[in-house]
């Protein structure tokens, strides 16, 4: 048999054994013995308002058994949807009545100090839901426009071809959630986002916030392609111990001010330009694992220098960095810099390059030969206690020479090119001492380091 109506409700139906204080609140129903069919069902949990079309099946086998499952799908419509009030609180929320779903007034959890739990997901409930929320609010963070198919299944949310919009950005998304204990639970997502804003996502996101935490220092825009997974605790906070993944953030546009990373790397190197960098399309590939973020070698521009960077933080704030400042015009002679210590004292030395640093890379591809012969003579005229100063006095005086001529009369000017060469090098002795003045060289005099 079938019967159909219109219904309205004041106290919990259905929903008293899914959420507390769960409520149908109005709609048309069509139900039999194999399913319960509804149509524009307004449905209350505490102080949000959701619309619901679709159906349910195995509904009587839910009410009447302890092991009973109830099966739906349908779509799930709401203008907000406040995640705060789905966590566990020392004290309750309190409901605030409404009689309109587009007036909606929500005072949602902005501080952990009150959570005294995970959210948990009944395990009686096999539910498959298409997704319209206009807003979803999680602390501070506001999530738009989400759309996208959610399954409730087995105690655990997962929620695939998730669209939706964030702190100045869009994203697409896939996740999984499930609590294990009333403290405590698993995640795990894969997010692909554009053009977010960097200092929004440092503000509201509270990952983002760890696990970047130059962020706070800098503001632009940042793309992101990141698979993360791992355990929350009982204040839905992540244990950063847990946290597996990794994946690429592009920096578009993005310029900082007072970070004191740079700003100890630009004091020690005397290179002001480094202070305060603005960094364009910059690729950052990175790990996550045993409480390290491990990021990948990536290059970058600060005018008039080259720059390279790698190496590890722990999610605790310990740096084991190495940066690479590449001088003008081409990177191809370079600074190598280790930074250790911690985001509060960092320690920054520069002297012999690690073995992983060692190695002098064209990173151009189109070097003329003029090019390439001009940077071999100053690499190899380079000792390594040379300090940034005696260094840059010889590539000032390497870039006067013609090499052009070289390359046309090898045999006629080899020598008073190597002779020039090793007046140059005599020039920074004569700095680094300020009282060595060497003999005037012979014709024959050539110095070992421009012997083949």
């Amino acid at each position: 048999s079938t019967a159909t109506g219109y219904a309205e409700y004041g106290e919990p139906v259905i929903f008293n054994n899914l959420l507390n204080n769960a409520s149908f609140e109005s709609g048309d129903f069509t139900f039999n013995l194999a399913r319960l069919d509804f149509r524009d069902f307004l449905v209350r949990y505490s102080n949000n308002y959701s619309e619901l079309n679709g159906y349910f099946t195995n509904y009587l086998p839910y009410l009447l058994l302890p092991e009973g499952v109830l099966g739906g799908e349908f779509s799930y419509k709401s203008e907000m949807v406040d995640l705060g009030e789905l966590i566990p609180t020392e004290e309750a929320l309190p409901d605030t009545p409404t009689d309109s779903i587009a007036k909606i007034p929500v005072d949602s959890l902005q501080t952990r100090e009150a959570v005294a739990g995970v959210i948990q997901v009944n395990p009686n409930i096999d539910f498959r839901l298409n997704l319209d929320i206009d807003t979803l609010r999680y602390f501070k963070l506001d999530i738009t426009g989400l759309k996208g198919d959610l399954t409730i299944t087995d105690g655990g949310l997962i929620l695939n071809d998730g669209r939706l919009k964030m702190v100045g950005g869009s994203a697409e998304m896939e996740g999984y959630y499930r609590p294990v204990q009333k403290d405590k639970a698993l995640f795990s997502y894969t997010v692909k986002a554009q053009n977010l804003d960097v200092k929004r996502a440092y503000e509201e996101m509270e990952l983002f916030h760890e696990l970047v935490p130059a962020a706070e220092k800098a503001s632009g825009i940042i793309s992101l392609d990141y698979q993360i997974s791992g355990s929350l605790d009982g204040k839905m906070v992540p244990e950063l111990p847990s946290l597996e993944g990794g994946g690429t953030m592009l920096v578009h546009d993005v310029q900082f001010k007072d970070y004191k990373l740079f700003g100890t790397v630009s004091k020690q190197t005397k290179f002001n330009s480094l202070k305060d960098p603005n960094m364009k399309e910059i690729k950052v590939r990175s790990t996550i694992d045993n409480n390290l973020l491990t990021m990948e070698r990536f290059k970058f521009k600060v005018r008039p220098f080259r720059l390279r960077m790698e190496g590890e933080t722990s999610l605790d704030g310990d740096l084991n960095l190495q940066m690479r400042v590449g001088l003008p015009p081409f990177g191809i002679i370079g600074i190598p810099i280790k930074i250790t210590g911690n985001s509060e004292d960092m320690q920054i030395k520069m002297g012999k390059r690690k073995k992983e640093l060692t190695e002098l890379e064209y990173e151009d591809d189109d070097l003329s030969e003029e090019q390439r012969l001009r940077f071999n003579l100053l690499r190899d005229s380079i000792s390594e206690d040379m300090s940034i100063e005696e260094i840059q006095a010889l590539e000032q005086r390497m870039d006067s020479i013609d090499l052009k001529t070289i390359l046309q009369k090898p045999d006629s000017l080899q020598q008073d090119i190597l002779l020039d060469s090793l007046q140059i090098q005599q020039r920074i002795d004569s700095v680094k001492t300020r009282t060595y003045r060497a003999p005037a060289p012979g014709p024959g005099s050539i110095p070992d380091s421009l012997r083949n």
